[in-house]
């Protein structure tokens, strides 16, 4: 019988082949693919609707989808998305580099 890949953390993290049949497979986990990263940003949304927090608005998530169609690096997508939500909610203290 087939193991069906759960993607729970082990089978994720473990990819010498010897431990996990399935470590020649993309993860959408760990994947830097369109898809994966579309799965991620669903996971996100679902996740945080399991936590009660309050969705972006449509705008936001148009902006962001716009980023995610562009051959930009993800430092340039970072700024280009810090920039937006500063000019359209206001300065706010800096999370980036305050650390």
């Amino acid at each position: 019988m087939a193991k069906i890949h759960d993607f729970s953390y082990n089978s994720v993290m473990i990819k010498d082949g010897k431990n996990d049949p399935f470590a020649h497979l993309p993860s959408m986990i760990t994947d830097d693919t369109p898809e994966a990263r579309a799965w991620r940003s669903e996971q996100a949304n679902v996740d945080a609707d399991i936590e009660g927090l309050a969705q972006s608005a449509p705008e936001d998530i148009a902006f962001n989808d716009a980023l995610d169609q562009l051959d930009i690096s993800d430092e340039e997508k970072m700024e280009r998305l810090i920039n937006y939500f500063r000019e359209k909610y206001g300065a706010a203290d800096d999370p980036i580099s305050s650390e």
